[in-house]
C-alpha cells in the first residue's frame, strides 16, 4: 500500500512539475510576444498622475500608458522628479521598457513636463499625446 502511494505521490509530483514548466514558458513566450512592437507603429502615451489627497499634495508617481494603433495597452508605474523624467518602478506584465525606447525617451520626457506643468496651473491630471 504504502509503494503505490509512493509512486502515485511520485507521478503527481512528476506532472505537477511538467505542468508548472509548460505554464512558464507559455506565460514567458506571451510575454516576450508583447516586448517586440512592430516598427513603425504609432503609439500614444497618456500619462496620468495620481494625488496624494491624505496629504493634500500632488504626488511624484502615476501611470504612463502606452497605445499602440490595435489598442494594447501597456501600462507601468513611474515616478518623476520636477523635471518630470520618469523613472519605471514597477512594469506591468514586464512589457513596457521596449516600449519606452520605441517611443522617443524626449516626447515622454515633454509629456511629462507638460503634465507637471499643467498640474501647477490647472490641475489637469492627465496628459495625452499621439505620435
Amino acid at each position: 500500500m504504502f509503494k503505490k502511494l509512493f509512486k502515485l505521490s511520485l507521478v503527481a509530483a512528476i506532472l505537477w512539475t511538467i505542468g508548472s514548466v509548460v505554464y512558464y514558458l507559455a506565460a514567458e513566450s506571451k510575454a516576450r510576444a508583447l516586448m517586440l512592437p512592430v516598427l513603425g507603429e504609432k503609439y500614444s502615451v497618456a500619462i496620468t498622475p495620481f494625488d496624494d489627497y491624505f496629504l493634500q499634495k500632488p504626488s511624484r508617481a502615476g501611470f504612463i500608458t502606452v497605445t499602440d494603433k490595435q489598442n494594447n495597452l501597456r501600462q507601468a508605474k513611474v515616478s518623476y522628479s520636477a523635471l518630470g523624467r520618469f523613472y519605471p518602478q514597477d512594469i506591468a506584465h514586464g512589457s513596457l521598457m521596449p516600449l519606452l525606447s520605441v517611443v522617443d525617451r524626449a516626447t515622454v520626457d515633454k509629456i511629462g513636463r507638460r503634465t507637471v506643468q499643467q498640474r501647477a496651473r490647472d490641475g489637469i491630471s492627465t496628459d495625452i499625446l499621439n505620435d
